[in-house]
């Protein structure tokens, strides 16, 4: 029987392929006016097998009535076909529905979250597009490219990004078509966003064209999409970029050659160069650009690069709002790029603006100076001793455990509550669980922001909440406190 149903197929196969023979071929346009491409024999082959199909058919539709479709409905009246999440996103408050696009747990439900890629509000957006590239929501590529083509530009950055998050590669070809063709610029820069986070090398390329593009915000985006993607050979189409007559497009190329270490020897000298021409930025897209050299020397660990960072710290400062996030961007910078920078670092930890001395603290504590931290766990302003502590728990290969016997005493002895606050973070940070004991005494001792902070952070720890109930805490320090997993608290980042 099965050698019979062999023979029956094979000749069904070699029917197919033979040529429909002369009497029975239809002219060109007769086979056109009919609407007709069948051969004679591939005729033949549909009537003759039409029983057989109408048999499978019989068979097929009832087994899997029985044994699918029926277990599905059965499954879905029992455990509820939807996330309980989805309710939330078609009603209550914005909060509400931002918080639930967040939690949605079910990859099944991801498709109601493409709705709230199209909802005006730019948080909502966000977190549908997160959730969706959470979820691995790959089934939903094409509504996600169709948004991206048709919708307002806001919905298109989000459906950019979500498609990216989801890593659908089969939307690369019309990604790579809406960014080289003449496509408006919202679109094509949105398609670009896409390129980056799906970070496919073959979108290198169609990106290093889109550089050339009359839009600045195309020409950003497409550079900022080749610093994700990080391939060596996109270096050089970067560097015409950094005498773009748009300084923000000059910082995305800047930002760019950061994140492609393998360019390196190429990129120093330029983005070097850079600083050097604008020792002391003037304006807030001058500040922009040297913010953006400053950052990818450090990522490419350059010392050569000290001169011109340690003139950027050192500049006179006039009160602009650019100049903190600039020289905090100097400062770890000089940190990263291997040269001996303390004492450039140094004075902005005593700096009026806390974004500027805490990051000081940052870099200090990855410099390695731990002395110097010492001395400033010391000094008479909370603000510095905060900062300090903070550096101090990022000094974790320097000095042994001196940093933390540093900490541990501030910690006992300092009598503002927020330095206290700062030395447990720290001391966690460096996976000392005398941290644990400097929380729970806060929930007690500490003023109101650094006791709601601790309670915060000991029920983001524990995954319990007592509340300020002190004695509870206790209680969970000493029963579960020492199994505690500290790999999951993370250092503290600079602002």
């Amino acid at each position: 029987m099965i050698r019979l149903l062999i023979g029956i197929l094979i000749l069904l196969v070699v029917l197919l392929s033979l040529p429909a023979p002369p009497a029975a071929a239809q002219s060109a346009e007769d086979s056109a006016a009919a609407g007709e491409d069948l051969t004679f024999w591939q005729e033949f082959a549909n009537v003759a097998t039409f029983p057989f199909r109408m048999i499978g058919a019989a068979i097929y539709y009832p087994l899997r009535l029985l044994f699918y479709d029926v277990w599905v409905a059965l499954w879905s009246l029992v455990a509820g076909s939807e996330d309980p999440a989805v309710p939330a996103l078609r009603e209550g408050t914005l909060a509400e529905r931002v918080e639930a696009a967040r939690s949605l747990l079910d990859p099944g439900s991801a498709r109601a979250l493409v709705p709230l890629l199209s909802d005006p509000d730019p948080e909502l957006r966000a977190a549908a597009a997160e959730s969706l590239g959470r979820l691995g929501a790959r089934d939903l590529g094409g509504e996600l490219l169709a948004l991206l083509e048709g919708a307002p530009p806001e919905t298109a950055a989000a459906a950019a990004e979500a498609l990216g998050r989801v890593g659908a590669v089969e939307s690369l070809p019309r990604l790579l078509a809406l960014v080289r063709a003449g496509f408006p610029p919202e679109r094509a820069g949105a398609a670009a966003v896409a390129l980056g986070h799906l970070r496919e090398a073959d979108g290198v390329w169609a990106l290093a064209a889109a550089l050339r593009h009359d839009s600045p915000l195309v020409r950003r985006q497409a550079a900022w999409a080749l610093g994700e993607i990080g391939r060596a050979e996109a270096a050089p189409f970067l560097a015409p970029l950094l005498s773009d007559a748009d300084p923000a497009a000059r910082a995305s190329a800047a930002a760019a050659m950061g994140k492609i270490p393998a360019g390196r020897d190429l990129s120093v000298p330029l983005l070097r160069r850079l600083l050097e021409e604008v020792p002391a930025p003037r304006t807030g897209g001058e500040a922009l650009v040297a913010r953006a050299a400053a950052t990818s020397l450090g990522r490419l660990r350059s010392a050569d690069a000290a001169p011109a960072l340690r003139a950027l710290l050192a500049a006179p400062r006039a009160g602009a709002p650019w100049e903190a996030p600039l020289r905090s961007a100097a400062a770890l910078a000089l940190a990263r790029s291997g040269a001996d920078a303390r004492d450039a670092i140094l004075p902005p930890l005593a700096d009026p603006d806390a974004r500027v001395s805490r990051t000081a603290g940052v870099a200090l504590g990855i410099a390695g100076a731990v002395e110097e931290l010492g001395r400033a766990l010391g000094d008479e302003s909370a603000a510095v001793r905060e900062s300090a502590a903070i550096g101090l728990g990022r000094a974790t290969t320097a000095g042994g455990d001196e940093a933390g016997r540093l900490l541990r005493e501030r910690a006992a002895t300092d009598a503002d509550s927020v330095v206290r606050y700062a030395t447990a973070k720290a001391l966690l940070a460096r996976r000392d669980r005398a941290g644990l004991s400097v929380l729970v005494r806060e929930v007690t001792r500490g003023g109101l922001e650094s006791r709601e902070a601790a309670i915060r952070e000991l029920a983001r720890l524990s995954g319990e909440d007592h509340g300020v109930d002190g004695a509870a805490w206790e209680r969970w320090l000493r029963e579960k406190g020492g199994a505690l997993d500290l790999a999951r608290f993370a250092p503290a980042e600079a602002p």
